[in-house]
């Protein structure tokens, strides 16, 4: 058995770092911070919770930086992820959701106590600075070092460092009428500096980071997680999985498989499950007073305690098993798509389906 789910997570890995394609959120005008971070306070093992909240910006266009006050250094999150993991210390991940981004640092050294820390975001060829704000080490002394820089709230263009106009802060970028403006809006924006962000998104199915261990860092469930260079994330379904969908690509495990580790990630991911529904024989269960409705296009079904046969469409309670076959056996050699899922049962001219909220299937 371990061997076994060994082969298939590194089938897995192999999937994912060679065939996957990769994805970028679009910024529709320029970025904007509609909350900015705070100092924070770590607790008595050195751990923390940055964050912010903003909108336009893409999830690969946001950088930490982090400034040394004795010396002036700064480090963006890479760097400072190389120097804790050369000072053997935990690494720190980062999580992003509905525009907020949360930055958890795990084992904060005492040789931080003080240090700046602020973000830039950058989107629709413009950047954005934020509050410049501290982290203090539990029990020591905050000394006042004078206050902090404090954003400005205006995005300016990355090639001239002209702030937006109201236009291009809307997102329209509506060129002025003449040569000049024709061409400013012709030239391509510079690539925005920084750290390469890599982002993992789920659908059915829950993601967890990963500490320096190799454990799940369980109150940090999500279904989208984002990593500066690299990152590793624990996947799990609650439910048994009949195969899993990795940027586009199926994965049937050998057996069953209902949660993995991804480690070293360093592409972007989609990661899915089609779950596995039917009844184990003699265990069907049905809620009268939950009903769900079924639709089929070019295929129907038949649900023989409701009295439904050979129908299009109809009700039929949650947990009931309906069986489903298509309108010609031609059609089935495409399969049947189950709520926009890739196409399954190719061949079948009929399948038993297990329902368990409203349904929709048809074939290609």
């Amino acid at each position: 058995m371990e061997v076994n789910m060994k082969k298939t997570v590194s089938f897995l890995l192999v999937l994912c770092l060679v065939l996957s394609i990769s994805w970028t959120a679009f910024a529709v005008g320029a970025p904007k911070i509609t909350e900015q971070p705070v100092s924070v306070t770590t607790d008595k093992k050195g751990n923390v919770t940055l964050s912010f909240r903003g909108l336009d910006f893409a999830p690969n266009d946001s950088s930490w930086h982090f400034i040394e006050p004795d010396t002036g250094k700064e480090w963006t999150g890479p760097q400072l992820r190389d120097e804790m993991k050369a000072r053997k210390v935990k690494n720190f991940s980062l999580t992003a959701m509905d525009g907020k981004q949360k930055l958890v640092l795990s084992g904060v050294p005492k040789f931080m106590h003080g240090w700046e820390v602020y973000v830039v975001l950058c989107g629709g060829g413009f950047k954005i600075e934020s509050d410049h704000i501290r982290i203090w080490y539990y029990g020591l002394d905050q000394t006042d070092t004078g206050d902090l820089p404090k954003s400005t709230g205006v995005a300016t263009s990355i090639s001239t460092g002209a702030p937006a106009t109201e236009a291009e802060a809307a997102g329209t970028n509506a060129p002025a009428s003449g040569t000049a403006a024709g061409t400013a809006a012709a030239a391509e924006p510079e690539e925005p500096a920084g750290p390469k962000i890599i982002t993992v998104t789920a659908s059915k199915v829950t993601l967890y980071p990963v500490d320096s261990h190799g454990d799940a860092i369980e109150d940090q469930a999500a279904t989208s997680l984002t990593f500066e260079d690299s990152g590793s994330v624990a996947v799990r379904s609650d439910t048994p999985v009949k195969y899993w969908m990795i940027n586009g690509i199926r994965v049937e495990p050998t057996e069953d498989l209902t949660s993995f580790v991804l480690k070293n990630i360093t592409t972007d991911l989609k990661i899915s499950a089609k779950l596995n529904t039917t009844p184990a024989a003699g265990t069907e269960t049905v809620d009268p007073d939950n009903p769900c409705e079924v639709t089929c296009t070019g295929c129907l079904f038949t649900y023989h305690k409701g009295g439904l046969a050979s129908v299009a469409s109809g009700s039929v309670p949650a947990g009931a098993t309906i069986i489903v076959f298509a309108s010609d056996s031609a059609a089935a050699e495409k399969g049947f798509s189950i709520n926009g899922d890739a196409p399954e049962y190719q061949g079948s001219t009929t399948f038993r389906l297990k329902i368990t909220d409203d349904t929709t299937i048809s074939v290609p």
